[in-house]
């Protein structure tokens, strides 16, 4: 990693590299892709085992395809495993998942510590966007078929959690509606939490359609 950082920083850098560029007028297809890093360090997170197929993958103007893409990495903090595929401005996710979370070192890492004094806020601008800004390269549609992610046993102040997972099938997700901040733009057809400490046990089963959200069970 520190050979890819050293092989970027070497580029020369000018005034456009700031600015917004087209794609390159050309198609490009490459039929497989392997690559695998080394193990490495990076914002205290351990980054191991990374590996990431794709085959087919077709590049123009007006958009890119992916036929298949795979990615995996393990990390002190969590493993992730991505099947997916991208065409006509869709991306299909066959399976993502987030698994073995150590939220406690995340915690650490990200959390600031609590203090006696006020924290300021800092407002973010708003910054409306609209359909007619979106990239062509960037997916109009997103269909998650299924979500996993689990929380490791913690203890967080004076409860033990034993257990946090969460299951998503079949989500669609709306990036256009999104983006135009239109009703309806996300649906899920199941999810699942199951949540057990020794303070208590949540199960919930769900759906969410029309910006309703049912519970089930």
């Amino acid at each position: 990693m520190d050979v890819v950082k050293a092989l970027i920083a070497s580029f020369p850098k000018t005034a456009d590299d700031n600015s917004t560029s087209s794609p390159l007028p050309v198609v490009i297809t490459v039929d497989k892709v392997r690559l695998s890093v080394k193990s490495f360090v990076e914002q205290g997170i351990t980054i191991e085992n990374t590996r990431l197929d794709v085959d087919d993958v077709t590049y123009s103007n007006d958009g890119v395809s992916v036929d298949k893409l795979f990615l995996k990495v393990d990390t002190n903090v969590t493993d992730l495993v991505l099947y997916a595929s991208l065409d006509d401005g869709k991306l299909v996710i066959e399976e993502l998942g987030v698994e073995n979370i150590d939220s406690e070192t995340l915690q650490n890492m990200f959390m600031p510590k609590e203090t006696n004094g006020s924290t300021k806020v800092e407002e973010k601008p708003d910054n409306k966007s609209t359909s007619d800004e979106i990239n062509p390269l960037i997916p109009t549609e997103v269909e998650l078929k299924k979500f996993v992610a689990t929380l490791l046993p913690r203890t967080y102040k004076t409860a033990n959690i034993d257990k946090l997972e969460l299951v998503i099938d079949e989500a669609n997700v709306d990036v256009v509606k999104i983006l135009s901040n239109k009703k309806s733009a996300i649906s899920v057809e199941k999810y699942k939490i199951n949540f057990q400490s020794d303070v208590g046990q949540i199960y919930i089963d769900g759906k969410m359609k029309n910006n309703i959200v049912t519970l089930d069970d």
